[in-house]
């Protein structure tokens, strides 16, 4: 995992595993940017807004809201920028909080990991999930590892079976969280015998859809469920092992200070970004 830290105009680079460019790459530093995003953190904390830096002045605004239900609104004052394979984003100024001006400092700081172009190379990941039949009817699903990240999934084509049957009628189905808009989805494969076959695709609210086995999606949950097998004489249990085909994608990072008169924290959150996203961008 790789977090930055910005002292003053350098830039500090901890535990990173990420790609940050040749040697000869230019380093990017600048005023002259834009800072933007809708976001949600992993402690559920929200924030939105966007800063713009030009040649004329800084125009935009910053919202955070705390999980706890405050609101620290940000006036922007600067805004700083570095682009060297990560993209760094610090603005900070004024903040109003709960729309009351106490004289606080706010800063705000992203790290824009998260490309959807990304085109890293995919590799193997085993999920398996099961329906218990007998003595008592037990599901197991199979949930993929996220590890705090976002996950690009190849939807299978079909889901075979290691143990027990699908039988005719069988029904499987996989659930996933879409990256950035949170969208759920989830896609049904039918039995036989041997395998479950890849089905349609539907919204949560039962829409259909354009997505389809073989599809690349950028995920932040997802889920395998056995919703029906076949329970003949003597079959215990239906299991599905299906090899995915993965890659694991940096989420963006976000972190809000805010200090009194005195210097003293009021007020810090900090995490990985599980919905939405972060932009920073040199004009």
């Amino acid at each position: 995992m790789c977090r930055c830290a910005v002292l003053g105009c350098a830039v500090v680079l901890v535990g990173c595993d990420v790609d940050l460019g040749s040697a000869t790459s230019p380093v990017i530093e600048t005023s002259l940017c834009e800072v933007s995003g809708s976001l949600t953190l992993n402690n559920l904390d929200r924030a939105i807004g966007g800063v713009v830096g030009e040649e004329s002045g800084i125009t935009g605004t910053w919202l955070h809201e705390s999980a706890a239900g405050h609101r620290y609104t940000l006036i922007p004052t600067n805004v700083f920028c570095s682009i060297n394979g990560v993209e760094l984003g610090d603005v900070w100024g004024p903040a109003l909080v709960d729309g009351v001006d106490l004289g606080y400092e706010m800063r705000i700081h992203g790290q824009d990991f998260y490309e959807a172009t990304d085109s890293r190379q995919l590799s193997s990941r085993e999920l398996t999930a099961s329906l218990i039949h007998r003595p008592t009817r037990l599901f197991a699903d199979g949930a993929l590892a996220m590890n705090g990240r976002i996950v690009r999934v190849a939807l299978p084509e079909t889901l075979p079976v290691v143990a027990g049957s699908a039988g005719h009628g069988g029904r499987a189905e996989i659930t996933f969280r879409r990256a950035v808009t949170g969208d759920v989805f989830t896609c049904e494969y039918r039995g036989s015998d041997t395998e479950y076959a890849a089905g349609v695709c539907q919204t949560e609210a039962g829409a259909p859809t354009d997505i389809g086995p073989g599809d690349l999606v950028d995920v932040t949950s997802f889920t395998l469920h056995i919703a029906r097998g076949f329970r003949g004489r003597g079959e215990t249990e239906t299991r599905v092992t299906v090899t995915l085909q993965v890659a694991d994608l940096q989420s963006d990072f976000y972190r809000i200070v805010v200090k009194d008169a005195a210097d003293i924290r009021i007020f810090t959150s900090e995490g990985d970004v599980i919905l939405g996203d972060i932009e920073v961008a040199p004009l």
